[in-house]
Order: C-alpha cells, then sequence, then structure tokens
C-alpha cells in the first residue's frame, strides 16, 4: 500500500525552486503580500513560502509575480499576488499527482488539541500565525484526499489525529454538497470534529 503523501515514482522534485523562491520572500512585494494576509515574512519562512516574481507554474507563458506555497516535494501552489491576474491560483504538479495537503503532519501532531481544516493555504497561515494548527486542503474536492491520509495512518502507522479537527471551510456550493461526506467520514474514522464555517 502507497502512502497517499508521498510522490509518484518518477516525480520532479521542486524542493531546490522552493528553497530559491524562499530567499525572495524580503523582496517588498512579497511582504507586502503578506502583512495585508496578516502572515509575517517569519511564518511564512517556517512553512516553505516562497516567492518568485516571474512565476509561471504550467508553463502557459503568462509570467506573474506569485507567491509559491509547497505541499510536499513535488506539487506547489502559486497565488498570484495582485487582483488584476486571470488566473489568481496555478498549481504544478507532479506527474501523476493531481493533489496534495499543505502542512499535513500537523494532523499527527501529539500535542495538539485542536486542527483547523481549511480550503486555502494563507488561510491555514493566517491561524499558525495566531498560534493554532492548521493545514489546508488546497481544494474543497480534496476532502477524499484527506480522508484517504487519514485511513492509511491509521491501519498502517497506527496513528490517527488526537486532536479535534475543526472543519473551517468556505461556506459555498461546494462545501455545502461535501459536508455529510465529510462528517460521515469523521464519524466512520472515529475522530473528533467540530464545524467552524467561515
Amino acid at each position: 500500500v502507497v502512502d497517499p503523501t508521498a510522490p509518484p515514482p518518477g516525480a520532479k522534485d521542486f524542493s531546490d525552486y522552493f528553497l530559491r523562491c524562499r530567499e525572495n520572500l524580503a523582496d517588498p512585494r512579497a511582504v507586502e503580500y503578506l502583512q495585508k494576509s496578516g502572515i509575517s515574512v517569519t511564518t511564512a519562512f517556517d512553512y516553505m513560502i516562497g516567492f518568485d516574481p516571474e512565476a509561471d507554474p504550467n508553463g502557459s507563458g503568462y509570467k506573474r509575480p506569485r507567491m509559491i506555497c509547497p505541499s510536499g516535494p513535488s506539487l506547489f501552489m502559486g497565488r498570484a499576488i495582485y487582483d488584476d491576474c486571470p488566473e489568481q491560483y496555478k498549481k504544478q504538479n507532479a506527474a501523476g499527482s493531481k493533489a496534495a495537503i499543505f502542512n499535513a503532519e500537523a494532523l499527527f501532531d501529539p500535542n495538539a488539541t485542536e486542527v483547523f481544516v481549511t480550503e486555502g493555504v494563507f488561510d491555514a497561515l493566517s491561524l499558525i500565525e495566531a498560534g493554532c494548527n492548521a493545514i489546508a486542503l488546497n481544494s474543497a474536492k480534496n476532502w477524499t484526499l484527506l480522508r484517504t491520509i487519514l485511513d492509511y495512518n491509521a491501519k498502517h502507522k497506527n496513528r490517527k489525529p488526537r486532536a479535534t479537527l475543526v472543519l473551517s471551510l468556505d461556506n459555498d456550493r461546494i462545501g455545502e454538497e461535501a459536508r455529510d461526506q465529510r462528517e460521515t467520514a469523521l464519524k466512520t474514522l472515529h475522530i473528533a470534529y467540530s464545524v467552524q464555517n467561515v
């Protein structure tokens, strides 16, 4: 059984790129964006967030300044820092990889009493900045992946979250459609949870 958080065989490793982007966090444009988001440069640095002034995650030829948000060595989200960009969020996936959870290891922090589950990376970082534990699904559709990660760890690593999962997801149509599915899955896995829609 393959660990669902592991990159697929032969996947491109972006680790060097992430390090280069993290070195750009002192760029005034990155600092301003982080400040507007309520996130310190220190927190961004600790979670490997970076800045690429000419990011083109999908090779479309549309280069824009973006915050680079890794969710593992082979996948990242590029968030445009200016609202005039028609492609605010763009993902760069490893070959064969379609999704990843940001900061997934926080689910199994033995000292955590609560772990917030958000959709966006910057939502999670804002909670982390406030002293909370948080993960980001990167999309409401990634709920299935989260369940797979929880199920895999329970069966193959004999561990499950000790903390209550606080579902702090967008209160939109997609979120509402998945609500019953999420709650049924957590009950089946015997994981404590609460709901705090935003």
